[in-house]
């Protein structure tokens, strides 16, 4: 896969990790979405849940407080993408 208007990422090893590091196993315990981005980097494709999915996450979860601090809607995508509480003093 490759991102929006670039070129393809080639998947390769980590130098002097064993060859099967990118097989999920069960003991490992990773979280689905680590399993998920294991095995997309072997078959070569896109992980379900990418960079992008969280950056529109973490946007959605930095409107609620721009929103709360202005005390009005905010739109997204975010017009100012700078932490919303940074500067905001709370008068008690």
């Amino acid at each position: 896969w490759a991102p929006k208007g670039g070129a393809p990422l080639a998947w390769e090893p980590v130098p002097g990790c064993p060859e099967d590091t990118l097989t999920p196993k069960p003991e490992m315990r990773y979280s689905p979405i680590i399993d998920d981005i294991l095995v997309a980097a072997r078959e070569k494709r896109r992980p379900r849940v990418s960079l992008y999915d969280g950056r529109q996450a973490q946007e959605m979860v930095q409107a609620v407080y721009d929103s709360y601090v202005q005390g009005r809607r905010v739109a997204l995508p975010l017009a100012e993408r700078t932490h919303p509480l940074k500067g905001w003093n709370r008068q008690a």
